[in-house]
């Protein structure tokens, strides 16, 4: 798990002199800025990340708002962070005119990343999101009680060592496997059995089914 995260959280891993603090989102936990942030749409909600001159720009264009382009509290990055919280009054009221679909499809076409906020729980998403299956993040499984199921993939894949998908096991599911691998004998892994103090796969699914 650390190695994982490390992978995933490089830059949190090193420091060095001057090394500019970590962003964090603002009291209200809706962004770090006025263009990487969550607004709510008249349906729904979007995330925008526009943090670049141009960006900003295109988008200014797609919400018919070429006056807050010219603005000088809007300018330049610094002018934005000087006048967020006005810049993100300006932008809250323009993202209520249409839907987070209808933003997305808009903003997207005009480079622009925004994207409509999935508001249901990880499970939901990753059942439902047709990207992920397609790219693999998440893939079918066959259970020996559930029949096909959805699961998370290998985050990472390599060539020669392409890893392994399997569904969860059972309680108990390699009780006599390992107690064998130990040397335990069947005797007593039956003995252990008997007795209650272990649980194997038999036992289990009898139970379930």
């Amino acid at each position: 798990m650390i190695l994982g995260n490390a992978y995933a959280y490089a830059d949190d891993y090193v420091r060095y002199r001057g090394k500019p603090p970590v962003a964090v989102p603002g009291a209200d936990q809706r962004g770090l800025h006025a263009l990487y942030r969550i607004y709510p749409a008249s349906s729904g909600w979007i995330l925008v990340a526009a943090p670049m001159q141009d960006e900003w720009e295109a988008l200014a264009g797609v919400i018919d708002r070429s006056d807050l382009v010219s603005d000088p509290r809007f300018a330049s990055a610094a002018d934005r962070a000087e006048h967020d919280a006005a810049l993100v009054d300006e932008l809250t009221g323009s993202f209520a005119g249409r839907t987070a679909g209808e933003w997305e499809r808009a903003m997207v076409a005009a480079g622009v990343g925004v994207v409509v906020v999935f508001e249901g729980s990880t499970a939901d998403f990753t059942n439902t999101d047709s990207v992920l299956l397609a790219s693999g993040l998440v893939a079918h499984v066959d259970h020996p009680l559930f029949g096909t199921i959805l699961r998370h993939a290998v985050p990472v894949t390599f060539s020669d060592t392409p890893g392994r998908m399997s569904p969860s096991p059972l309680l108990g599911e390699h009780t006599d496997a390992i107690l064998a691998e130990l040397g335990f004998s069947d005797e007593e892994i039956e003995e252990l059995k008997q007795s209650g103090t272990i649980l194997s796969e038999p036992a289990v699914l009898s139970a379930v089914l």
